[in-house]
């Protein structure tokens, strides 16, 4: 079905024990590994901080509430696993008076865009998002 001859590639930004699996099992000959060296150690920014918290699921939203009540000063990123449910809490914070942005894929490209410059330039503010945006987002210190 696919030609002896051919080149396979794969690309991938994080280098996990899945990855590896699929590229010795994709990969016939000896692959070859390119990485950008980074300088420094530390995975998260100087003067970031980052924390979650387990608790059951009938407290979350409640918790959530609470620590951004309480953080109001502050600008905070929350990570959710889906488009709809950023969406969701997005709309729910909103409404219960807790101004939020949201940046999720079901979004136009310009309104994610947009929004994304509108909280760099805040001082203090909530953007939720779908956990794809830890990856990819610069928010400028």
């Amino acid at each position: 079905l696919l030609p002896k001859e051919r080149q396979t590639m794969l690309f991938s930004a994080t280098q996990t024990k899945a990855v590896e699996d699929l590229a010795r099992l994709s990969i016939q000959n000896t692959a070859v590994y390119v990485e950008v060296e980074n300088e420094t150690k530390l995975a998260t920014a100087e003067g970031l901080e980052q924390g979650y918290v387990s608790c059951p699921s009938d407290k979350r939203f409640l918790l959530l509430y609470t620590f951004l009540r309480k953080n109001k000063n502050k600008k905070i990123m929350v990570f959710f696993s889906s488009c709809n449910s950023v969406k969701f809490h997005s709309d729910l914070l909103c409404y219960i008076d807790l101004p939020v942005l949201e940046i999720h894929g079901k979004l136009k490209q310009q309104k994610r865009t947009t929004t994304f410059f509108q909280f760099c330039k805040q001082e203090k503010g909530v953007l939720c998002c779908t956990d794809v945006a830890a990856r990819g987002l610069d928010i400028p210190s």
